[in-house]
């Protein structure tokens, strides 16, 4: 999802472009304090209870992976659904072709189905900066 609202700047000084704002993911930037409530009043709640709204702001917030909210609130109606995805679902669902994209969300969904069991707790939060 691509927002295209003026700035407020750009609007109270005509000389200055009108430059969009682009945001991407779900979600616009304003409601990332909801997203992080909906997250915080769920961390007892087992993900398998989780709405598709709650699934999304995980995969936005504590994944890091914006770039497939869209295909996410279209195809997974539940935590019990997310859970459930083959490598195979998540690839044709999602349309996530990077195989490390795959093995980031493989590990965080093996986080979140056993948290007691994790081996490596940190290694579904890696990210590109080392």
């Amino acid at each position: 999802v691509v927002s295209t609202q003026s700035t407020g700047a750009a609007a109270a000084n005509p000389k200055k472009k009108n430059r969009p704002r682009i945001q991407f993911g779900l979600f616009a930037e304003d409601s990332e304090r909801e997203k992080r409530k909906l997250l915080d009043s769920l961390s007892e709640v087992p993900m398998v209870r989780w709405k598709s709204e709650a699934v999304v702001a995980w995969l936005e917030l504590v994944v890091q992976m914006p770039m497939y909210s869209k295909a996410c609130s279209e195809n997974v109606k539940s935590g019990k659904v997310l859970l459930s995805l083959s490598d195979n679902d998540i690839q044709t669902g999602f349309g996530m072709v990077n195989t490390l994209h795959k093995r980031k969300l493989r590990l965080a969904l093996e986080d979140a189905r056993q948290p007691d069991s994790v081996t490596y707790p940190c290694l579904a939060k890696m990210d590109h900066h080392w």
